[in-house]
């Protein structure tokens, strides 16, 4: 299963379907100021290094608060 995009640190898109990954919380890409949205631009990036490294199950636990 291959992703199709990475929204931030902390969400992948795989089929038209947002993946958010159970207990991340990365610094938000619209962050208050220039140091957090750097940071969010270095956690976004990882997660695209982290997924494009090995293969991996997504392995469903509900949903989250936005659905």
């Amino acid at each position: 299963m291959r992703f199709t995009c990475v929204h931030d640190g902390g969400s992948f898109i795989v089929e038209r379907e947002r993946i958010r990954i159970a207990d991340i919380n990365t610094p938000e890409l619209d962050g208050a100021c220039e140091i957090e949205s750097r940071l969010a631009l270095r956690a976004r990036d990882m997660l695209v290094t982290l997924l494009n490294s090995k293969r991996y199950n997504i392995v469903r636990q509900g949903t989250d608060r936005y659905g």
